[in-house]
């Protein structure tokens, strides 16, 4: 991306990267989907267990790139990434409790973070 000092060019550059993520996100919460179509809804520490489970592979994927391993990418990390934030995603989508109070806020008008 190449800076500009025009402020709507850099919103648009901004707002292009943020779909690109989103969709790459997205796609990724869909082919998990149907990978393992079973997911752990009514127990959260189990289904948190799996977002850290990308966490952590996340984690490993970047220490790798920094520590100059033979074969790692930063290809892997982008990978790592969207699939950490696709279980995020998951998590809060498809655990029964989650879910449940994402509903009440939204029936309630309340803020994303309250």
């Amino acid at each position: 991306m190449t800076k500009s000092n025009d402020p709507f060019e850099l919103e648009i550059n901004e707002l292009s990267l943020a779909i690109y993520c989103i969709e790459a996100v997205m796609d990724e919460l869909s082919r998990a989907r149907n990978l393992h179509p079973n997911w752990p809804e009514d127990d959260l520490v189990l289904a948190s267990a799996v977002v850290v489970e990308e966490a952590g592979e996340l984690l490993k994927a970047c220490m790798d790139v920094r520590n100059g391993k033979v074969g790692v990418t930063i290809d892997d990390v982008y990978k790592e990434a969207v699939q950490t934030a696709a279980m995020g995603l998951r998590f809060l989508k498809d655990t029964k409790a989650m879910r449940e109070l994402m509903v009440r806020k939204m029936e309630e008008g309340e803020g994303v973070i309250e």
